[in-house]
């Protein structure tokens, strides 16, 4: 209990504002992640789902979130190290949440993980984001994922939220649970990744030989089945997702003052923030499963003093 409670004073320190580092661009993302909510709330999702088996007690859902995939890493470690996070148990994500999904099954270690993920912001910030993310991305991918990955997802229950074209003004959500090849499970998260334009400059990517494109937009928390409870885990603050809200149990704003607006995470989720800050947000993921764990064990029974949080540039990471 000590050893938890220790662990929870992570990344405590004086707060200050940040920057907004929002850009113009040839989209309004704030009109994206709204309609994203609003298709969102429909029960229609079409699970393809080729392998059943006995309900689980417990799984985690992770919602879309771009380059703040950091985040995602840092819940990772915490649910693992906690118990609560193990290769049978389900997850299910869109876009980035699907990349965590992968990942968090993959056997990489957090060394490896966050070596892959700078490499991409660095890629990002050289090249530029737009029109180069999907390509960057699927180079990282299929050099770091084991061979054997597909295997790995298919039998650890992990759920990837993608968008089927049905017609020009037809979509379909979709939820994939199986995965032939490592290409297809590759070619599964960029496709779930897929924002029209932004990822490649092509409005939709073909899967097994059908049109589709981001899966955040018709499924931006996707829930599991099978499960008697399924957490939803965000990295935007949930407090400002408005009916999105009742569904997200982890968000950075659950447990503490977050001095962020969503704006202001929007731009890092679409241009990728200083490796400080990459690295701050996945130690912050870890606080923020570690507090989840303690309130789920007891160890925490009422809400905990609102303390600041270490900004990039005002203190240590080092536990």
């Amino acid at each position: 209990m000590l050893g938890a409670a220790r662990r929870l004073n992570l990344c405590h320190a004086s707060s200050k504002q940040s920057k907004t580092l929002c850009r113009k661009s040839w989209m309004n993302p704030l009109l994206l992640l709204r309609g994203r909510s609003a298709i969102h709330s429909s029960n229609n999702v079409e699970q393809l789902l080729e392998v059943s088996g006995p309900s689980s007690p417990l799984g985690f859902g992770f919602s879309a979130g771009g380059l703040l995939f950091p985040y995602y890493q840092g819940i990772v470690e915490g649910l693992q190290e906690e118990g609560f996070l193990s290769h049978d148990t389900p997850v299910a994500g869109a876009s980035a949440g699907s990349l965590i999904a992968a990942c968090a099954k993959s056997g990489l270690t957090q060394e490896e993980l966050l070596d892959a993920l700078l490499r991409l912001a660095r890629d990002c910030r050289r090249l530029g984001t737009r029109k180069n993310l999907g390509p960057l991305l699927k180079d990282i991918l299929l050099d770091v994922l084991p061979d054997d990955i597909h295997e790995r997802c298919t039998s650890g229950n992990v759920h990837i939220a993608v968008t089927e074209v049905q017609s020009r003004f037809k979509f379909r959500p979709v939820v994939l649970n199986s995965f032939l090849s490592k290409e297809d499970l590759v070619e599964a998260l960029l496709t779930s990744c897929h924002i029209p334009w932004y990822f490649n400059g092509k409005p939709t990517t073909v899967f097994r030989e059908i049109p589709h494109f981001d899966g955040g937009f018709t499924n931006f928390l996707p829930t599991l089945p099978g499960v008697e409870e399924s957490i939803g885990v965000c990295c935007f603050p949930a407090g400002q997702l408005g009916g999105l809200r009742s569904k997200i149990q982890i968000a950075p704003d659950t447990y503490e003052p977050w001095p962020y607006t969503f704006r202001q995470m929007l731009s890092w989720a679409l241009e990728p923030a200083d490796d400080e800050v990459l690295i701050w947000l996945m130690y912050k993921g870890k606080r923020d499963a570690l507090t989840w764990s303690a309130y789920r064990k007891g160890i925490l029974q009422a809400p905990s003093p609102e303390p600041s949080l270490v900004l990039p540039g005002s203190g240590s990471f080092d536990e």
